[in-house]
């Protein structure tokens, strides 16, 4: 019988051992950043859509867009992109996964007086890390650039252009177990907060 407690309470430390590595993955992160933008031309700023910025990572540029118009537009993402010191980064978008940032994004409907939250993430500063599963996503490299969206209205394409400075703040945000861009932290929270739970029960128990 004290075998098989043994055992049990093995078991236990062996599952906390375990979920250890993911309790501290769910606490180390980017910094949380939040954006100051001003359109480089009448575009961005007119009545009809605009651009605003949006809380979002230190490794992403994230924004809202308007509609304000009398019918949907789309947004190209394969044509959209950030310029950061002179070079021009292809992007990918909120949503996309890791594995797949190379491949042609679909471009997302934003219906007429709607209005849509979304981030640029560079694709090339997306890689895997060397003998890990996890992936890397470098910072931007700098706190401002400038953005190119571009938009699909009927026959009609356009560029709305402008520069962006990243404001850091020094709250800390949990990273997203999922390996695809995302500027959102719920699901890693429930994850951080389930396992805990979990390990405070097993504690419990095991002596």
């Amino acid at each position: 019988m004290k075998q098989t407690k043994d055992i049990e309470k093995d078991s236990r430390y062996i599952f906390l051992m375990m979920i250890f590595p993911l309790m501290v993955a769910c606490t180390a992160s980017p910094r949380l950043a939040s954006y100051l933008i001003s359109p480089a031309n009448d575009q961005a700023s007119s009545a009809s859509i605009v651009i605003s910025p949006d809380q979002g990572r230190e490794d992403a540029f994230c924004f809202k867009l308007k509609n304000n118009t009398d019918e949907s537009l789309l947004i190209d993402w394969e044509n959209s992109y950030l310029i950061i010191n002179d070079t021009v980064y292809r992007c990918i978008h909120t949503g996309i996964w890791f594995v797949e940032r190379e491949v042609l994004q679909e471009k997302s409907e934003v219906q007429s007086g709607s209005e849509i939250a979304d981030c640029l993430f560079p694709s090339e500063k997306i890689y895997p890390k060397v003998n890990s599963k996890r992936w890397i996503q470098e910072p931007l490299g700098d706190d401002h650039g400038k953005y190119v969206i571009t938009i699909i209205q009927g026959c009609r394409e356009e560029q709305l252009r402008g520069t962006f400075l990243v404001e850091l703040k020094r709250q800390r945000t949990p990273v997203v177990l999922e390996e695809r861009t995302t500027n959102t932290y719920d699901k890693a929270k429930a994850w951080a907060n389930g396992l805990w739970l979990v390990s405070q029960f097993l504690l419990l128990f095991s002596y």
